[in-house]
């Protein structure tokens, strides 16, 4: 036993080192799987949980709040479990206070972090208030350990009991809450229970009637009450009444039904019933989820009643599936459209086979076999020529490279004078011809007879060769290479130039800008003059500007001259051009300044 007893302390110490550094802080929640383990191992042993206490009170010492927190949620699971637990809490209740509460926060500080501290010292109050209210009259030093905290000034125990007033009133409202929401819940499924239970009846009764009417009972009704107490005393004779029943199943199968006019009105009375129980039941198994979701305890008796009636339709379901009826009209169906096909038989004349010629070309042959073997081909009947020779190799290996033409008309019929154009017999099938012109003739052509003649091919001569380059001295040094007929598309035109690049005949430019020369020339020998003092120039006499009469004829003339000559002036126009514009753009900036073209327009 004390073998056991060992083992089973080991046990419940790994399970709480597990228990304890497993510990989820941020849910403060406990491994769910492990602190059943140890229940279950302290309720088989209780003569361990002094020993285990021990374990206990050393986590509480550990200088971390988060293992604290942990042994005392672990503790506050197991105090409203084992008398013997909470015997060995109470005595050691100053020693789990001191470090859980801070009841000496001189000498024994509450070790970081701070919120896990502050968490710590809040729970420690609210449980001791609770086991206090619950287990005061059976231990006695609950009530010293209450009045201790409400004396002691370095906490605040009323605080903590409000907290869990505050606490008991959101779980109360809560529950209150969850009551009214599961009432409606019930109220509403029993109403629609009540309304379909009725049509739900009723459609069970019609699966089973026509159940029976194709296939039909023959039960063989047991012996009366009176014959099997006869019978009890000659089984207690041989012994059999003293062994335990045995089952014996006995496999069978299913019952074969044959479709016939007779009866296939209740075949398909069978098969609605069906359909109209099946979805019953999806509506009972909703209405299951929502009662295991929010009816709790008040939905008991409802919930009871609910499944008996899906027991019910279930059972007729099932006898329905083992008659494999659906399945067999289906095919009844199948067969009826297909009877309902006729056989049309072909058209004499008709030839369906695209007959290949004999002798096909050699690209047609290549085209075909490359086709073939890039994906699935669709003409099987052409195979690969063998034994082709190396030249016919190489000019199959530069046949894709070099272009093809496809020839026309004229030089098929190279050198033939007398050529008729192909003709088509004209399809006179529809009877009448009210939608063609009267023609009364019997063929068509279809290619024009110029197609047949010889083409004109026009000689332009042969193509001019320059001999002569640019020679233009380019920034490298080098001079430009180009030979063009009489242009450079960079240089311009070409002219004879030496091995340097130069001009062999140079041309005179004259200046085209002779008054500003003249300008220049008069204010130099005005400068000379000045400098001098002597007059070079000599005695220039000015000729006279004839006045214009202001006759009546030229007097508009004049005045639509000069007033053009400002009117169109380029930086008048310009000037006016710019305002117009100005005006135009805060006209249209105002009024559509929301649209997107104008929101791009270049300001």
């Amino acid at each position: 036993m004390q073998d056991g007893g060992s083992s089973q302390l080991i046990a419940s110490r790994r399970i709480l080192s597990n228990l304890i550094k497993q510990f989820d802080f941020s849910r403060r929640v406990l491994n769910e799987v492990k602190l059943k383990e140890l229940k279950q191992i302290l309720k088989s042993n209780p003569d361990i949980i002094e020993t285990i206490f021990t374990d206990f009170l050393k986590y509480f010492r550990q200088n971390d709040c988060e293992y604290r927190l942990a042994v005392l949620q672990l503790c506050a699971e197991l105090f409203q479990r084992s008398h013997v637990f909470r015997i060995q809490l109470t005595s050691h209740m100053q020693e789990v206070l001191l470090y859980t509460a801070e009841t000496d926060p001189l000498h024994y500080p509450l070790p970081p972090p701070k919120e896990a501290a502050k968490i710590l010292k809040l729970e420690t109050l609210k449980l001791v208030k609770l086991w206090h209210e619950k287990y005061a009259e059976a231990y006695s030093k609950l009530n010293f350990a209450v009045n201790f905290l409400r004396s002691s000034k370095s906490l605040d125990f009323e605080h903590a009991s409000a907290e869990l007033q505050i606490e008991r009133q959101r779980a109360e409202e809560r529950d209150r809450k969850k009551d009214e929401q599961s009432k409606r819940v019930i109220e509403k499924i029993e109403k629609e229970f009540k309304e379909r239970l009725e049509e739900i009846s009723r459609c069970i009764n019609e699966t089973r009637h026509a159940l029976e009417l194709l296939v039909p009972r023959f039960d063989i009704d047991n012996d009366t009450h009176d014959k099997r107490h006869l019978g009890y005393e000659n089984e207690m004779i041989h012994g059999y009444s003293v062994l335990e029943p045995v089952a014996v199943t006995v496999a069978l199968d299913a019952p074969v039904v044959n479709v016939n006019a007779e009866n296939k009105i209740i075949i398909n009375a069978l098969m609605d019933c069906m359909t109209m129980l099946q979805f019953y039941k999806k509506i009972i198994c909703r209405w299951l989820i929502k009662l295991g979701k929010y009816g709790g305890n008040n939905g008991q008796k409802l919930c009871k009643e609910i499944v008996h009636l899906k027991d019910r339709i279930t059972i007729e379901l099932r006898k329905c599936e083992e008659l494999h009826l659906q399945s067999k009209q289906k095919s009844d169906e199948e067969d009826s459209e297909t009877d309902d096909l006729e056989d049309v038989p072909e058209k004499e004349g008709l030839e369906l086979e695209c007959k290949p010629p004999q002798e096909l070309p050699e690209y047609i042959l290549r085209k075909t076999m490359e086709n073939s073997s890039a994906g699935p081909s669709k003409i099987s009947g052409v195979q690969k020529p063998l034994n082709l020779s190396p030249d016919h190799k190489k000019s199959e290996e530069y046949g894709n490279k070099v272009p093809v033409l496809s020839y026309g008309l004229d030089l098929k019929y190279w050198g033939e004078n007398d050529i008729k154009p192909a003709e088509v017999p004209r399809n006179n099938a529809d009877c009448h011809r009210f939608w063609r012109p009267s023609d009364e003739s019997c063929s068509t052509n279809l290619d024009i007879s110029e197609a047949y003649h010889a083409r004109v091919i026009t000689f332009v001569g042969q193509q001019l060769m320059s001999s002569r380059q640019c020679r233009v001295p380019l920034s490298d040094g080098t001079l430009c290479p180009r030979m063009d007929q009489k242009r450079c598309p960079l240089h311009g035109k070409i002219i004879d130039r030496d091995e340097m690049g130069f001009p062999v005949n140079e041309i005179i430019e004259k200046s085209c800008n002779s008054e500003h020369d003249a300008k220049e020339e008069e204010e130099y020998i005005r400068d000379v003059e000045a400098a001098t003092g002597v007059n070079l120039r000599g005695n220039v006499k000015r000729r006279k500007r004839k006045r214009q009469e202001d006759t009546e004829g030229n007097a508009p003339v004049a005045v639509r001259n000069r007033l053009s000559a400002k009117l169109f002036n380029r930086s008048t126009m310009k000037r006016v051009y710019e305002t117009l514009e100005s005006v135009r753009k805060a006209r249209a900036t105002k009024n559509f300044e929301h649209q997107f073209n104008y929101a791009l327009t270049k300001s």
